[in-house]
């Protein structure tokens, strides 16, 4: 069984020489999340729910040596990050460009209603209504990541964010189409963790994956 997989061509690996860990976090549920209502960039506080599931995901990640802590400087992230900070001891960075997708006029509306009126806008988000599109997100998302991995060199680093953001964050290091991008389902307090390893030989990218799901709260 193949121990590693590469982000960017999927070449399988028996053996690699890792330099650090990054996990991905998005935040715990919220009272929008439960009643499938459109959160974007409203910045609504965890639920109960949601702050148990960030306890078991800090439970999960209090053994993996974490240096820092990266998050949105939304509610829901920062909540959540300072949960894993004190399971972790890891320092917080807060950061804006780390938000959610800003949606709009959408924002507050249940998503069966904007299936109905919008059709595709959740599949592709357009500016008509005010909001950002998939395509700015993953340039503000990217270029955010590039320059913490720059500047955190060989750290383990949780990065604590928001769904679409980070599923457009895996799009891009997987090279998928936009529109796969949106099947991309990360739970509430889900982990997916990033591995920084040797450049691979046939694509020459150093991002390894492994998923780990956190424990039911």
């Amino acid at each position: 069984m193949p121990n590693y997989f590469c982000m960017g061509c999927g070449k399988e690996y028996s053996d690699l020489k890792i330099k650090s860990n990054w996990f991905l976090v998005r935040h715990g549920e919220t009272d929008w999340n439960k009643e499938e209502r459109i959160l974007g960039q409203t910045d609504m506080p965890l639920n109960e729910t949601g702050i148990k599931q960030a306890e078991a995901t800090a439970n999960l990640l209090k053994d993996k040596h974490i240096d820092l802590i990266v998050s949105s400087d939304l509610v829901r992230a920062r909540k959540t990050a300072e949960i894993i900070a004190k399971a972790t001891g890891a320092e917080i960075i807060l950061d804006r460009s780390l938000r959610e997708l800003y949606c709009g006029s959408l924002e507050g509306m249940y998503i069966p209603e904007v299936n109905e009126k919008y059709g595709s806008f959740l599949d592709r988000p357009y500016k008509e209504l005010g909001g950002e599109t998939f395509e700015e997100v993953e340039e503000r998302a990217m270029k955010a990541l590039l320059n913490h991995r720059k500047d955190h060199e060989h750290k383990n680093v949780v990065l604590v964010s928001h769904g679409a953001l980070l599923g457009l964050v895996l799009k891009n290091i997987r090279k998928i189409e936009h529109a796969k991008s949106t099947g991309l389902d990360i739970g509430n307090a889900e982990v997916i963790k990033l591995e920084i390893g040797e450049p691979c030989d046939n694509c020459g990218g150093d991002l390894y994956e492994s998923v780990e799901r956190r424990p039911s709260a």
